[in-house]
C-alpha cells in the first residue's frame, strides 16, 4: 500500500493511536461552532494521529446535552479539513452505539442488546443495527464499536467475582465451545472489519498482552484479518491494574511484541507515541511490525471510503429519529417482554378459565407503583445519552413511561412511587398501601438506576431489600392482584417475594418504547413472546452457568 512507504516512523506510530475527543475540545465549550481546538487538531494531524473516539458529552450533562447529526458531522468535517490542510491521512472516528446511535441527539434508542436477544428475532436485531449505522453515518461517524466491531475479545462476560473487569478463569474447552463461537461467526459469516480486546485477564494473563488469544486464537484459528483496537487505556493498565509491566515503555514493548494489536486507544496522546518510536529506534520493536498494523488500519479506512473521500457517506440528518425507526424500536420492545408467571383468576372457571393478564377492562381499578413505573430513563439504562445513562427522562427523545402509557388505558389508574431504586421509602407508604387495597390490580415495577461497567458492580444479585419488602407488603393485601414487572440490565433476584404475585413480567431494558410495550402487554394489545436469553440464576451462587448448560 503506497501510503505506508510515504509515512515517517512518527506518522506510522500516529496512525496506531486513537485519542479521546476530549483532547481536541476547547475546555468545557460544547457549542459546535467553537468547541473544536483547531490548533490541537493541526498538531495531531502533523503527528498523523489515526483516530478519535468517544462523545464529548459521555461524562454527563453540560450546557449542551448532546449534538445533533448535523452538529456531529460539522465537527468531523472540520477535523478532516484540518488534516487535509496538512496532507495527513484522514482520521477515522470511532464511537459506541450500543442500542442505537446513543450519542446522537434525537436518534431512536432501541432495547439494550440483552433485551433484543430476548426476542430471538434476528430480523429485528438486524434492523436495529441498520438504524444505528444510518444515524451514525448521518452524524459523519463511520466506525461504530457495536455492533460492527466485535467486542470484547474474549472472556469479559465471565468475571470470577461477578464484578466488572475481574479476572476470568476459563478452561480451553469452555473458551472454544462457549466464548469463541459468537466471535467466529462474526468473522466468518459477518466478515467483521474490526475487533476490540477486553479489559480483563483470562487465567491470570491480561488479554491485551496475550499471544495465545490475540494471535493464535484470533488471527490464526479464527482467520481475523481486520483492525484490532484496544479498549480505553488498556495498554497502560498493564502497569496500574494488571501489574505485569513496570512502566508504560515496558507495557508497549510487551503488547507490540506479543500480540497483533493495531490501534492503541488512549485517553490522551501523552507519551505513548514517543515511547513507541523509541522502541523501534532501539530495535526492540521492528518497523515491519508497525507496518503490518498500519496496513490493517489503512485497509479499513479504504473499505469505508475515507481514502477516496475524507467525508463519511452522506445520509440526510432528517433520517434520524424517523417514525419508521420509532416503529421498529417499538416492535423490538414488544418482543423483549417476557411473561414469567400468569396465575389463573379465582375462582377458576373450568369452561373458560381466566388469567391475571391481560387486564382488558378499561374501567378496572389499577394501582401503579414502583421505582421504574414513571421513568423512561431507567428503562434505558447506561449508554443512553451519556456513558452512565441518565435519570432525566426528558432527555430520552421518544416514547413514554409506563405510567403515561397506562394512563391512556385505564380510566381509574392511581399512582404512587412507593419506593426508589435504592429501596428507600418514597412518599407516604400508608397511602400507597391503601391505594393498593382499593384496587383490583396492583402493578409494581421494580429495577435499577442506570449504570454501566464498574459503576454497576453489586455485591448481591438480590434487588435492594426495601424494594422486596414493599412487594411483600403489597402481596399481603388480599383484595388486590399484584403484577410484578422487573426491568433490569442483568438478572436480579426477587428473594421469593414474587411467589405470592399473580403475574410476573420481565425485560432487560426495553428503553424508550418500553413503557408503551409493557402497557400493551398488560392490556392484551401485545402477546408477550420473548424468552429468557440467559440461564437465570435462582440464587447468587448459581451464576457462571452458560445458556442451555
Amino acid at each position: 500500500m503506497k501510503y505506508i512507504s510515504l509515512q515517517t516512523l512518527a506518522q506510522k506510530v500516529g496512525q496506531m493511536l486513537q485519542v479521546d475527543v476530549y483532547n481536541i475540545m476547547h475546555g468545557k465549550v460544547r457549542d459546535p461552532k467553537y468547541a473544536l481546538n483547531k490548533a490541537r487538531v493541526a498538531l495531531y494531524a502533523k503527528l498523523g494521529i489515526g483516530s478519535y473516539f468517544n462523545s464529548p458529552f459521555a461524562g454527563g450533562p453540560s450546557r449542551h446535552q448532546s449534538w445533533t447529526a448535523e452538529e456531529w458531522r460539522s465537527i468531523v468535517d472540520q477535523i478532516q479539513a484540518i488534516y487535509a490542510e496538512h496532507n495527513a491521512i484522514p482520521m477515522i472516528y470511532g464511537i459506541d452505539t450500543i442500542h442505537g446511535a446513543n450519542y446522537v441527539r434525537n436518534a431512536v434508542l432501541f432495547p439494550q442488546p440483552l433485551a433484543a436477544a430476548s426476542s430471538f428475532n434476528v430480523d429485528l436485531v438486524y434492523r436495529m443495527g441498520q438504524v444505528a449505522a444510518k444515524d451514525s453515518l448521518a452524524a459523519g461517524l463511520p466506525w461504530i464499536f457495536s455492533p460492527a466491531c466485535m467486542k470484547h475479545f474474549i472472556g469479559y462476560s465471565n468475571p470470577t467475582s461477578g464484578n466488572d473487569r475481574a479476572d476470568s478463569v476459563i478452561s480451553d474447552f469452555e473458551l472454544v465451545n462457549y466464548y469463541a463461537p459468537p466471535f467466529l461467526a462474526a468473522v466468518q459469516q459477518g466478515r467483521v472489519k474490526s475487533a476490540m480486546e477486553t479489559y480483563t485477564s483470562v487465567n491470570g494473563e491480561p488479554v491485551i498482552a496475550s499471544h495465545k488469544l490475540l494471535v493464535d486464537l484470533l488471527r490464526n484459528d479464527m482467520g481475523f484479518h481486520g483492525l484490532l483496537v484496544s479498549d480505553d487505556d488498556e495498554v497502560y493498565r498493564l502497569v496500574n491494574e494488571h501489574h505485569v509491566a513496570a512502566n508504560e515503555n515496558e507495557a508497549l514493548f510487551m503488547v507490540f511484541n506479543q500480540t497483533s494489536l493495531d490501534m492503541n486507544m488512549v485517553p490522551s496522546k501523552h507519551i505513548a507515541d514517543k515511547l513507541t518510536e523509541r522502541l523501534v529506534q532501539q530495535s526492540r520493536i521492528s518497523e515491519q511490525r508497525l507496518d503490518d498494523s498500519v496496513r490493517r488500519i489503512l485497509r479499513m479506512k479504504a473499505d469505508v471510503g475515507l481514502l477516496r473521500n475524507a467525508t463519511a457517506p452522506y445520509v440526510p440528518p432528517t433520517a434520524v429519529g424517523s417514525v419508521e425507526d420509532q416503529r421498529d424500536a417499538k416492535a423490538a420492545a414488544d418482543e423483549s417482554i417476557i411473561l414469567l408467571e400468569n396465575a389463573l383468576k379465582l375462582p377458576v372457571d373450568a369452561v373458560n378459565p381466566k388469567y391475571t393478564l391481560p387486564i382488558e377492562d378499561p374501567q378496572a381499578t389499577v394501582f401503579l407503583t414502583g421505582p421504574l413505573a414513571d421513568s423512561k430513563a431507567f428503562l434505558c439504562g447506561g449508554w443512553s445519552i451519556f456513558w452512565q445513562g441518565t435519570d432525566n427522562s426528558s432527555l430520552i427523545p421518544h416514547g413514554v413511561s409506563i405510567r403515561e402509557a397506562l394512563n391512556h388505558s385505564f380510566a381509574n389508574l392511581q399512582y404512587a412511587a412507593g419506593v426508589d431504586t435504592h429501596g428507600h421509602v418514597k412518599g407516604n407508604r400508608t397511602e400507597a398501601l391503601a391505594k393498593a387495597a382499593n384496587s383490583s390490580y396492583t402493578i409494581v415495577v421494580l429495577g435499577e438506576s442506570s449504570y454501566t461497567e464498574k459503576n454497576g458492580d453489586v455485591s448481591d444479585l438480590h434487588l435492594p431489600a426495601g424494594q422486596l419488602k414493599y412487594v411483600e407488603e403489597l402481596t399481603a393485601i388480599q383484595s388486590t392482584s399484584v403484577v410484578v414487572v422487573l426491568v433490569a440490565g442483568r438478572p436480579r433476584l426477587l428473594g421469593g417475594v414474587h411467589k405470592n404475585a399473580a403475574a410476573v413480567l420481565a425485560s432487560f431494558l426495553p428503553c424508550e418504547q418500553g413503557g408503551q410495550a409493557i402497557a400493551d402487554v398488560v392490556t392484551g394489545r401485545v402477546n408477550p413472546s420473548a424468552k429468557l436469553p440467559i440461564t437465570y440464576p435462582k440464587a447468587s451462587g448459581d451464576v457462571h452457568l452458560p445458556y442451555f448448560h
